[in-house]
């Protein structure tokens, strides 16, 4: 357990857990504290409305399962769906002159590197809600790592990685949490 900053100034607590699946993960963690799992397989998992939620695939490329859908907004007008845990998919972006954009829509997204350069990774915040779930994976042009800057980013326990891994068959896998405080992507996890 560690201890991370929240929005008003405190800390609280950070737990993380490990099991061999997601069902594996069945504490049932303290609201106060912020609860991420890994899995042996490499998934990762957030809780989320009283579950272990998948938001991302480990091993093998595919389809993972469909996760539960966000919170409605105020009675008198809906508010923005929260995203989806565990969604189809990834949506893929490539950089171009050595920098990408990657929008809020989609909680999982592949970057892939167009050039043997360093990339500049801006992670869009309008339109995102506290607590939203983000998985960036990385991947190179070459066999060659990368310098990587971040944009829209903050630190917690865990650092936004500044160098790629140097792979173009396993990227470089890194998990944010939207934090409506600051209006940031707080770097929760990297593999």
């Amino acid at each position: 357990m560690g201890f991370e900053s929240d929005s008003k100034g405190g800390t609280r607590n950070v737990t993380e857990y490990a099991a061999d699946t997601i069902d594996d993960l069945v504490e049932s963690p303290d609201p106060s504290t912020i609860n991420r799992g890994v899995t042996a397989d490499g998934k990762i998992g957030v809780w989320v409305d009283g579950a272990w939620s998948e938001i991302s695939g480990g091993g093998s490329s595919g389809a993972g399962a469909t996760g539960a859908s966000g919170a409605s907004g105020a009675a008198g007008s809906v508010g923005a769906t929260g995203a989806s845990a565990g969604q189809e998919g990834s949506h893929p972006y490539t950089v171009a002159a050595g920098a990408v954009t990657v929008d809020v829509t989609y909680p999982s997204v592949t970057v892939t590197n167009d050039a043997d350069s360093a990339v500049a990774i801006t992670l869009a915040t309008a339109g995102a809600s506290d607590g939203w779930a983000k998985l960036v994976k990385i991947y190179d042009y070459s066999a060659a790592a990368q310098t990587i800057s971040w944009v829209n980013t903050e630190n917690s326990a865990v650092n936004v990685p500044t160098t790629s891994n140097g792979s173009t068959t396993l990227p470089l896998s890194v998990v944010f949490g939207f934090n409506g405080g600051t209006s940031k992507w707080r770097c929760l996890g990297v593999a």
